[in-house]
């Protein structure tokens, strides 16, 4: 069935210049821009924060290593608590000097 209507020859049209300019305008998405340096390259930058995430990770070779000792020690019976520094540590931080 074929319509002929002369309101509705213009819409045919407009719809196909439409769907014409957003295929150009993908394509040109799509294809990078050629310059003078036409060498690309990918450039990261790391934000501070995420630098001293990264070393603290590195750091903790040293960690995992006092870790790994101090759980040999508690599980082989030899790990001794220094009560006497533990509660003088407790005092000193719940109460300040108020110099």
């Amino acid at each position: 069935m074929q319509v002929n209507d002369p309101n509705l020859q213009g819409l045919s049209n407009q719809a196909t210049s439409g769907t014409e300019r957003t295929q150009k305008a993908v394509d040109a998405a799509r294809t990078p821009p050629v310059g003078k340096n036409d060498a690309r390259s990918d450039e990261v930058e790391i934000s501070s924060f995420a630098q001293q995430v990264n070393e603290l990770h590195e750091g903790s070779s040293a960690r995992e290593a006092r870790v790994t000792e101090l759980q040999e020690l508690v599980q082989s019976g030899r790990y001794e608590v220094d009560a006497a520094g533990i509660a003088s540590r407790l005092i000193d931080d719940s109460f300040p000097d108020k110099e």
